[in-house]
C-alpha cells in the first residue's frame, strides 16, 4: 500500500524552488555568454588597433630613412602586411621635420581601425644612421661618451 504523506502547506514548494533555481542558472549562463561576447569583440578591436599602430610606425620609420636620403616628399597610401599607411611631412625648423603617419586596417577605404602617430625628428641628410659603427669587432675606452646608437657585426669591448 502506498501512502501519500503530503503536508498541505508544502504542496508545490519544491516546484517553485526548482523554477527559481532554473531562472537563476539561466541568468548566470546568459551573463557569461554576454561577457564572453564582449571580451571577444574587445580583444579583436585591440588586435586591429595594434596592427594599425604598427603600420603607422612603419610609415614613420620609412619616412625617416627617406629623409636621410634627402627625400622630403609625402608617402602615398602604401600596403603593409594586411594594413595600409600614409605619411605627411612638414618642415619644423632647420633639419627638423614633423611627421604624421596614419595606419589603417585593413585599408583606408574599408578601415575597421585607424591610428595616427605624430613625431618631430631631427634628421641631417647624408648623416650616418649610427653614432658609432664597427664592421667587425672593436674597442671603446672606459670613459667614452657616445650620443646615439652603436652598431657592430661582432664583439665590442668596453674599457
Amino acid at each position: 500500500m502506498i501512502r501519500n504523506c503530503k503536508n498541505p502547506r508544502e504542496s508545490g514548494a519544491s516546484l517553485v524552488f526548482a523554477l527559481f533555481l532554473m531562472l537563476f542558472l539561466t541568468l548566470i549562463s546568459f551573463s557569461l555568454v554576454m561577457l564572453i561576447s564582449h571580451e571577444t569583440k574587445s580583444s579583436s578591436k585591440l588586435h586591429l588597433s595594434q596592427q594599425a599602430l604598427y603600420a603607422a610606425e612603419a610609415g614613420v620609420e620609412r619616412k625617416i630613412a627617406q629623409l636621410r636620403e634627402d627625400d622630403s616628399a609625402n608617402i602615398a597610401l602604401t600596403d603593409f602586411f594586411g594594413a595600409q599607411y600614409e605619411v605627411s611631412i612638414s618642415a619644423a625648423g632647420s633639419d627638423h621635420w614633423a611627421i604624421i603617419s596614419k595606419g589603417y586596417v585593413p585599408s583606408n577605404a574599408l578601415a575597421r581601425e585607424a591610428r595616427a602617430v605624430q613625431v618631430t625628428v631631427l634628421v641631417t641628410p647624408g648623416a650616418p644612421e649610427h653614432a658609432l659603427a664597427f664592421a667587425g669587432s672593436g674597442a671603446i675606452g672606459a670613459n667614452s661618451t657616445i650620443y646615439g646608437t652603436v652598431r657592430s657585426n661582432d664583439i665590442i669591448t668596453i674599457g
